[in-house]
């Protein structure tokens, strides 16, 4: 352990000269102060590592104490002393961000370890930070890449590509993205944030639904050290971890009325309290949100609060879905069809005209994710002789084909032969499943988990499907 910079404060003078000769003699920098307003003055003008508290103080109560240094030195681990055996306050302590307690009884070694035990949580804390920051750079050049390859040619993709530029000028304007799942708001999200000047501190992705609803508050706001069963120690929260940046809500309907509420404090005042905290922090956060849901419907119906919607839609920002704009599909191919071959080593292929006029016709309920999963799927599946595992026209590819709502869409297992849109010839999707499941079988040695996956069913679909085709697992030893 190297040498600390440590200040003591305590108001007895003795005991206070005996630590500072004590953990001097262990190699650490010590000042002692016997008066609050004297400590808190070195404070403001001078950075210490370790602070020891006496909390009980005729001039000042130590708990003040504690909450001023950590508005001047949140980073300042403090050691609280108390010779009282006040349980209250010790346990206060530690909510305003205390890190240890000494009974005034201890021994030479009991402060000894304390101090190295301090000393070790600020290391590993600083090599936290420091690879947190590592990452943020390494990650910055892939991560502007992937902001910058919203692909489309048409007209509707140059008016959102248009609004993402003026998105990112307002540096401080909250914008709420909509969409049909699968039509890339997180991608817009990304594109706001790397074209803007926040680019450089971090983006925080956050998805609404998947944050259990117990620990919403806590995942958001951070929380103290004790403030419930659990917390041995404080945890930063979305809001702190973003500041100077981007929070990227998405799925922002998924959010409880409680948080709601508290996520519109920091919209208006820039304020949050983590859990267990009585003391209020700032945060400089560009909030971009994302929602798949009616959320006009949701204020009507009161599931949603009108005061954040309106909030949150300084911006809106609308991306069509993908049958909307049949323009964007040729070069979205190209652009996947390059991205696959690269990824798995192979030649581009080609795609012939009937196919892409085909695709053109398709309604896309999963929009360019489900586009993007086709291509990937049909590489696979055809490695040497590239085809697309549709079938005929007169099964999906109707213009007048009716389109998923976004509450069918989220309702569907995720088996690509439950999906498709319009009539379903019977002979056509029974010769289709059939060919598709042995291919699958074949190109994994009969691993049923393999070939699952390479269809992207479940196992229990694959089980099912090869029943009703008759295929036996022992055709495929």
């Amino acid at each position: 352990m190297t040498g600390l910079s440590i200040l003591i404060l305590d108001d007895e003078e003795s005991l206070a000269e005996e630590l500072k000769e004590y953990l001097t003699n262990l190699g650490h920098s010590c000042v002692a102060r016997f008066h609050p307003e004297d400590a808190l003055a070195l404070i403001e003008s001078e950075h210490f590592d370790i602070l020891l508290l006496d909390l009980k103080l005729p001039e000042m109560d130590g708990l003040e104490v504690l909450r001023r240094v950590k508005r001047v030195q949140s980073d300042m681990e403090v050691i609280v002393m108390s010779g009282h055996g006040d349980i209250e306050s010790v346990t206060h302590a530690f909510r305003l961000g205390a890190f240890d307690f000494l009974q005034k009884s201890f021994r030479p070694a009991d402060i000894r370890i304390a101090i190295e035990r301090t000393s070790t949580y600020q290391v590993l804390q600083r090599k936290y930070r420091e690879l947190e920051a590592r990452h943020q750079r390494m990650s910055k050049e892939l991560e502007e890449q992937v902001g910058s390859a919203f692909i489309g040619e048409g007209e509707a993709t140059r008016r959102v590509l248009d609004l993402v530029d003026r998105s990112a000028q307002s540096q401080s304007s909250t914008v709420l993205v909509s969409g049909e799942s699968g039509t890339g708001k997180e991608l817009v999200a990304r594109m706001i944030h790397f074209r803007s000047s926040r680019k450089e501190a971090p983006l925080i992705t956050v998805n609404c639904a998947a944050v259990q609803s117990e620990l919403f508050e806590s995942e958001f706001f951070g929380h103290v050290k004790g403030a419930f069963t659990g917390a041995v120690a404080d945890r930063t929260g979305f809001v702190r971890r973003a500041h100077g940046g981007t929070l990227f809500l998405d799925e922002v309907g998924e959010l409880p009325m409680t948080l709601q509420a508290k996520l519109l404090r920091v919209l208006e005042y820039g304020v949050f309290s983590p859990v267990g905290s009585d003391r209020e922090e700032t945060a400089d956060v560009r909030i971009v949100a994302a929602t798949n849901k009616d959320l006009r419907g949701a204020v009507a119906t009161g599931a949603f609060r009108t005061d954040l919607y309106y909030r949150l839609q300084t911006i809106e920002l609308v991306i069509p879905p993908l049958r909307q704009r049949p323009e964007d599909i040729e070069p979205l191919v190209s652009h996947f069809l390059h991205e696959f071959a690269e990824r798995m080593g192979r030649t581009v292929p080609t795609i012939s005209n009937l196919e892409l006029d085909r695709l053109t016709k398709y309604s896309f309920p999963g929009n360019v994710r489900e586009l993007k999963n086709l291509i990937e799927r049909g590489m696979m599946l055809h490695p040497d002789d590239f085809r697309l595992p549709l079938p005929e026209p007169s099964a999906w590819y109707s213009p007048a084909a009716p389109s998923a709502s976004t509450s069918e869409i989220s309702a569907r297992s995720g088996d690509p032969f439950d999906s498709y849109q319009g009539p379903l010839p019977t002979l056509v999707l029974s010769d289709l499943e059939s060919r598709a499941l042995h291919e699958a079988l074949r190109r994994t040695g009969g691993v049923h988990s393999r070939a699952a996956r390479l269809l992207g069913i479940t196992r229990q679909a694959l089980a099912r499907r090869m029943e009703k085709h008759g295929i036996s697992p022992s055709e495929y030893p």
